[in-house]
């Protein structure tokens, strides 16, 4: 388990994106997007400089899993499989820790 921001999602937005496209045979665009992602100050740029770069706002947004609201961070409860993991906002667990106290259905 683990926290995880909109800054987090930007600092790894380079690595995350070669790692997509690396796989394919990918074209210039793929390229371009990754040499314009690896020259951003990624401590510093704003979320909507990036889904510029990238043409839309999935890899800087956190979404939580269970309301699908866009949230500023959320926590990462990773399953026992590979590669499994859903993220869930703030409001939402303080929700499943009631349900689990019997306090709502």
């Amino acid at each position: 388990m683990k926290r995880i921001t909109e800054r987090d999602r930007i600092l790894t937005v380079a690595e995350r994106w070669d790692a997509q496209y690396s796989m394919l045979a990918s074209g210039d665009t793929a390229r371009q997007i990754s040499e314009r992602l690896h020259k951003l100050n990624l401590k510093k740029v704003k979320a909507s400089t990036v889904n510029k770069v990238i043409g839309n706002d999935s890899w800087t947004r956190v979404m939580c899993e269970e309301c699908e609201k866009d949230v500023g961070q959320a926590v990462v409860l990773y399953g026992s499989w590979p590669d499994t993991a859903i993220e869930i906002c703030e409001s939402c667990l303080n929700l499943a820790k009631r349900v689990i106290q019997g306090k709502v259905q």
